[in-house]
C-alpha cells in the first residue's frame, strides 16, 4: 500500500469490505455504474479487484484497524463496569482534617469516585445531595463477563430435556406384544 496510491472507489471497496460486505456488493458501492452490470461481471471485477496485493494489504490493515478498535472499547467498557461494581461511596465524604464528614463537591472527587456518581444535586442552602449508579447492575455485567452465572444457568435447563437426556440408554423398550409382556394366554375363555 505504501507504493500505491488507491483511489477514492478502490478504498471505498476496501471499507466496505472491512464492513461485511460481500465482493460484489462492495464493487457495486464503489463503482455504481456497475449495478447496471450484470451480476457474473459485477463478480468477476470484484475478484479481480480484491485480488490485487495493495488491496489485500489494504484490507487486512483496515480489519486490523477495527480489531484493535474492538478490543480498545471492550476493554474501556469492562473498565468502566469495573469502577462502578467496586465504587466506594465513602469517596464523596471528607474523611479526615478539618473537613471531616462534609461531602465533597463535585471538583473535590477523584476520578474513581466522579465514575459512580450518576448525578448531584446542590441546594440553595449548599448542601449537596449524590446519586449513584447502580452498583448491583454492575455487579451482574461483570459477573456475567467472567462466566459467574454459567452453574446457574446449568441449574436453570428444561427438566423434560435433563430427564430424557439422562434416561438415554437407559430405557428397556416397550414389548411387542402386550399379551406376552404380562403373561396372557392366547385361548383364555370369557
Amino acid at each position: 500500500m505504501k507504493n500505491h496510491r488507491l483511489t477514492h472507489a478502490q478504498q471505498e471497496f476496501c471499507r466496505r469490505i472491512v464492513a461485511g460486505d460481500t465482493q460484489a456488493d462492495a464493487y457495486v458501492s464503489a463503482y455504481p455504474k456497475a449495478a447496471a452490470w450484470q451480476k457474473g461481471n459485477v463478480r468477476t471485477q470484484a475478484s479481480k479487484l480484491a485480488r490485487r496485493p495493495y488491496i489485500r494489504t489494504t484490507v487486512a490493515e483496515m480489519q486490523q484497524a477495527k480489531t484493535e478498535a474492538v478490543i480498545v472499547e471492550r476493554v474501556r467498557t469492562l473498565k468502566e463496569i469495573a469502577r462502578l461494581a467496586l465504587f466506594d461511596p465513602r469517596g464523596v465524604v471528607h474523611m479526615d482534617g478539618p473537613n471531616k464528614g462534609r461531602f465533597k463537591t463535585l471538583d473535590e472527587l477523584d476520578e474513581r469516585t466522579a465514575a459512580g456518581v450518576a448525578s448531584y444535586k446542590i441546594g440553595q442552602d449548599g448542601s449537596i445531595e449524590y446519586r449513584f449508579h447502580n452498583k448491583v447492575a454492575a455487579l451482574e455485567q461483570a459477573a456475567k463477563h467472567l462466566g459467574l452465572f454459567e452453574r446457574d444457568n446449568e441449574q436453570k435447563k428444561d427438566p423434560l430435556a435433563s430427564l430424557l437426556a439422562g434416561l438415554a440408554g437407559n430405557v428397556v423398550g416397550v414389548a411387542k406384544d402386550l399379551a406376552t409382556a404380562i403373561n396372557i394366554p392366547d385361548d383364555e375363555e370369557d
